[in-house]
């Protein structure tokens, strides 16, 4: 006789496995929710995403910011404040919105310190030789962002709140998506200071039943370094500090040939001064050759005869050792002169040609830094 086993679940298995399933069952609303709550905030930040892109972009292409959009048209509508994205002035396709169809907020800091939404000279490299470059460009954008961040907070600009709730910084723009409801039910798609003026929440505010809003505020120290803008500026600072240097150098080089140039003159002086003495030198031996000849003459002629002569003889023999030895002493002289004013002239030159090699490098770098600052992000 043949028993068969029976297989199957126990009860105490089954139990187990309905206890799976109905926690299964139980979490899955829940997973859906997050799953929803992920996939939507995905389009959300890549929005946001693009709309930095593009607005990084245009400041690349026209060396600022754009401004508001102040009638949804999608083209910047420069002279106000705060307004729609202007995603058509951009290069956008389509307007920036959120899931719910609100448009995003768009603000941008226009301080007359540094105006970020217009063209304006803030950057010049500051040349010894006073060469201007008047270019508007990156640099001139960037030094904008600089200024910014030294202006302190401007009450009148776009601002958002620090985390604890006090005023804080001005960013240099900011968007605002305004949530999926009008959560504090004032008929408004902002919320909270969002609607109310230049003062915007702080982007780290979390959401709640009474604001749904999400601000994105761009600092002025971000930006820069999206834009590279401390390399940038250092390499044309660079090239102005080299500039600068070089100008010193052809200044001290003009001193030194002035230095040279009154050297040579001095020599030529004492070179005259020697000529002439050595004339007088000269003078001064023919009047004396004169004067013994005379003496000779006169004792000839008078009584005392030979003593006179031999007396006359001797005067005459001393006077032509002096006068020798002073013809001598001032040809010396004058050989002396004349190697000095050579070597002073050597000098000069040497001098000249140091300063047209320094004046040259100085021309070239002043315009290596007028070529960088004109550059603009292309360095």
């Amino acid at each position: 006789m043949s028993t068969q086993r029976q297989t199957g679940f126990s009860l105490l298995e089954m139990t187990l496995s309905f206890a799976v399933l109905g926690f299964l069952f139980a979490m899955a609303p829940m997973a859906l929710n997050v799953l929803g709550s992920a996939q939507s905030a995905a389009p959300a930040l890549d929005r946001v995403k693009l709309a930095v892109n593009a607005t990084v972009g245009f400041v690349v292409q026209h060396d600022r910011l754009p401004c508001p959009d102040s009638d949804g048209n999608g083209f910047e509508d420069c002279g106000v404040r705060s307004g729609h994205f202007p995603y058509r002035t951009v290069g956008l396709g389509q307007p920036l919105i959120n899931e719910s169809g609100f448009p995003f907020h768009y603000a941008a800091y226009q301080h007359t310190n540094a105006n970020l939404v217009a063209l304006q000279v803030s950057y010049e490299p500051l040349l010894l030789n006073g060469a201007n470059s008047q270019q508007k460009n990156a640099l001139d954008f960037c030094q904008g962002l600089r200024l910014g961040v030294s202006g302190g907070l401007q009450a009148t600009e776009p601002h958002v709140q620090s985390h604890t709730g006090e005023r804080g910084i001005n960013p240099a723009f900011l968007l605002v998506d305004p949530g999926p409801l009008d959560a504090d039910r004032d008929g408004r798609p902002l919320d909270g200071l969002n609607a109310t003026g230049l003062e915007y929440e702080s982007a780290g505010r979390g959401q709640s039943d009474e604001y749904d809003d999400r601000v994105i505020a761009m600092s002025f120290a971000e930006l820069a370094t999206r834009l590279d803008c401390p390399a940038i500026l250092a390499r044309v600072s660079a090239a102005t500090r080299e500039a600068n240097a070089a100008y010193d150098t052809w200044r001290a080089y003009e001193f030194y040939l002035t230095f040279r140039i009154f050297g040579e003159e001095v020599r030529e002086t004492n070179l005259e001064i020697a000529e002439l003495k050595r004339l007088i030198a000269e003078f001064n031996s023919a009047g004396s050759i004169a004067m013994g000849l005379n003496d000779i003459a006169t004792g000839l002629a008078s009584a005392t005869g030979a003593s006179g002569v031999a007396v006359a003889a001797i005067n005459a023999a001393a006077a032509t050792f002096m006068i020798v030895e002073e013809l001598s002493s001032t040809a010396e002289e004058v050989d002396e002169k004349t190697e000095e004013l050579a070597t002073a002239v050597e000098q000069r030159e040497a001098a000249e040609v140091a300063r047209d090699d320094a004046k040259a490098y100085r021309d070239q770098t002043a315009q290596l830094a007028l070529d960088r600052d004109a550059k603009g992000w292309f360095q």
